[in-house]
């Protein structure tokens, strides 16, 4: 997520493009993060989860989970 985010939707909206955007967990409790990924989605582009190279083996199916509960 940036600043470019929504430019970035509407651009790809006019184009008639779809991508696929990677969303770190972390940045979700922002409310403009989250209005665009709600965007990106209903928009029809697939969105991914990023995952931090500091989560490790043991802990990954709590960030997964924790993340999926967050991102709906």
């Amino acid at each position: 997520p940036s600043t470019y985010t929504g430019i970035l939707l509407t651009i790809l909206s006019k184009a008639n493009v779809k991508a696929t955007f990677h969303i770190v967990p972390d940045y979700l409790d922002n409310p403009v993060v989250s209005a665009n990924l709600r965007r990106a989605a209903n928009d029809g582009h697939l969105i991914g989860l990023f995952v931090k190279e500091s989560i490790t083996e043991a802990n990954i199916k709590g960030y997964l989970a924790n993340a999926t509960t967050v991102m709906k």
